[in-house]
């Protein structure tokens, strides 16, 4: 990974100048599994795809149900964003009404 500076020119700027990185490579999903079923494993690369396809709609599931997963890749989601005027108004996503909206997140 490689942290530069470069000119600044996004609306509402603070600052002249922001951070960018750039990485080594990119590694789609069948490269990982390839990755992954050469390590020091006995899973195959189906046993490997089986499982991430399952991790992913697990997760995917649970999240859509309101929960909070926390996993050894990170913590999965949703969060309210947007704004409002009246703190006894209406959370109303979809509406476009001042950016309210349902955002998934990973940290």
């Amino acid at each position: 990974m490689i942290v530069s500076a470069r000119k600044n020119t996004l609306i509402g700027r603070n600052s002249d100048y922001r951070f960018h990185t750039s990485h080594v490579a990119t590694i789609n999903h069948d490269q990982l599994v390839n990755i992954m079923s050469r390590a020091r494993t006995t899973l195959t690369a189906p046993d490997i795809v089986a499982c991430l396809s399952l991790l992913t709609e697990t997760v995917s599931d649970l999240v859509a149900d309101g929960n909070f997963v926390k996993t050894g890749l990170g913590d999965f989601y949703l969060c309210a964003k947007g704004s409002i005027d009246d703190p006894k108004g209406s959370f109303r996503p979809g509406k476009d009404r001042q950016g309210q909206g349902i955002r998934p997140t990973c940290e």
